[in-house]
């Protein structure tokens, strides 16, 4: 049976736990470092599978590189969208498509730069974050533009086509841009429903090329690989930035729980030192005052 004054961070004790775990928030590390400025969050990623991304990308390109056309599956595909298209569809299919390049997803990656600051961030980091935010999405477009003239491969037929496009097909520029600004917007808002959403956008902008038939599916497969694998290394500049030195560390850290934190009530004054007991019979009989030898004074004092 536990006792009233046990101690809290002993192992065992139910409230050991509670004592040794800080408030969280949704998107946000627990963990206050010491020398950290707090207009700086720390947020934290799960770790990307670049293997697997890079894997996958790497067997497409020598697939297409092999193949020097479409696949079975691209023309199988192809041609079932090309069957199941309406009037009505291919426009708001251009729409949708018309959102994963240009200046919606330049101020959709200026937007999740901002979030990504933090709430208590200066306007100039805010700036400086969105602005990386743009140059990761600026980066990643040159990035796919070289990829796709180094692979050089064609679009499918112009007859099929419900939109404009140039260029090479693969890898899709409009589904690599989509897919980094849904990683961005991922970072950005970590609630599982917008997470849900964000997702959705970015895979229906993808389908949208095949729908409208300007990309083989291959080419819409590449570019989701490529966005995801080209986020992923660049988002740490953006969710990690460099640590400011502060003049007293101690100021920044966190008590472990609100219940622990020290209290705003003035301190308690000192009590006056006690006066030592007087030399009176009493006292010297109970031993509190010790007994004077007696001398000469006290047989004269008698």
């Amino acid at each position: 049976m536990a006792s009233f004054g046990a101690n809290p961070t002993k192992r065992g004790c139910p409230c050991s736990k509670l004592a040794r775990t800080p408030p969280r928030r949704p998107g946000w590390s627990p963990d206050v470092l010491a020398g950290t400025d707090l207009a700086t969050p720390t947020r934290t990623t799960p770790g990307p599978p670049y293997t697997a991304l890079g894997v996958l990308l790497a067997f497409l390109t020598l697939l297409v590189a092999a193949e020097g056309g479409p696949v079975k599956l691209d023309l199988l595909l192809h041609d079932w969208a090309l069957d199941q298209r309406t009037p009505w569809a291919d426009t708001c299919a251009a729409l949708l498509t018309a959102t994963g390049v240009g200046l919606p997803a330049l101020l959709l990656a200026l937007l999740a730069g901002t979030v990504i600051a933090g709430p208590y961030a200066s306007p100039r980091r805010r700036v400086a974050s969105a602005l990386i935010a743009a140059g990761i999405l600026v980066a990643g477009a040159v990035v796919r533009r070289g990829f796709a003239e180094l692979v050089a491969r064609a679009r499918p037929p112009g007859e099929a086509w419900a939109v404009l496009a140039s260029g090479h097909a693969f890898p899709s520029g409009h589904t690599t841009s989509a897919t980094i600004v849904a990683v961005l917007l991922a970072a950005a808002f970590p609630r599982p429903s917008a997470r849900l959403l964000i997702a959705t956008w970015a895979i229906t902008v993808g389908l949208t090329r095949i729908w409208l038939g300007v990309h083989w599916p291959t080419d819409v497969l590449a570019g989701w690989c490529l966005g995801l694998l080209w986020t992923t290394t660049t988002l740490p500049l953006l969710l990690h930035p460099a640590p400011t030195p502060s003049a007293n560390p101690s100021t920044h850290l966190a008590p472990a729980h609100p219940a622990l934190a020290p209290s705003a009530d003035p301190p308690l004054a000192e009590h006056p030192a006690a006066s030592p007991p007087s030399a009176t019979p009493a006292n010297i009989a109970v031993g509190r005052v010790p007994a004077e030898p007696a001398g000469p004074a006290a047989r004269r004092v008698r």
